[in-house]
């Protein structure tokens, strides 16, 4: 089963901002649009889970930029995911130019029982034979919120 998703696209007019480059929030939905393509084709996308009263979320997301594509330009949208955790898991993104690196990204994920608002194991929804073998793009943890907002 591959665990790397990679698809070809070109940065179009409508995914663009005021000076012709591609928008921040159009790098997120290509990473977004990406993952979920991904999930369908390893058999754990929307119709699958929504069957099983499942339901993906974001819970976090973090993207570093290094340059971001012009109009019309070439480029490649890479994802994977990592080992799930108990009742999370990352996935990792990449967006290049040739061998040049644009973007990388990470996001958790976690996977909601939609009848009970609970969250559901993330591990019993991955494939069992899925292999993590690409190492992430980066290992910092995600920053931790502290709920407590009276502090703030």
């Amino acid at each position: 089963m591959k665990s790397v998703f990679s698809k070809d696209l070109t940065v179009l007019t409508s995914a663009c901002d005021d000076r012709g480059i591609l928008s921040v929030p159009a790098v997120f939905a290509l990473f977004m649009d990406a993952a979920t393509e991904h999930a369908d084709r390893l058999g754990v996308g929307f119709p699958v889970l929504a069957a099983r009263d499942l339901f993906w979320l974001t819970v976090k997301t973090r993207i570093r930029f290094f340059r971001r594509p012009a109009m019309m330009e070439h480029i490649t949208v890479t994802t994977w995911p990592e080992a799930p955790g108990k009742l999370r898991c990352d996935r990792d993104y990449q967006l290049t130019a040739g061998e040049e690196i644009l973007a990388e990204g990470k996001t958790e994920w976690a996977v909601w029982e939609v009848k009970t608002g609970r969250l559901h194991p993330a591990a019993d929804v991955f494939p069992p034979d899925l292999v993590s073998d690409r190492p992430p793009v980066w290992d910092d943890p995600f920053a931790r919120i502290d709920e407590d907002f009276s502090r703030a």
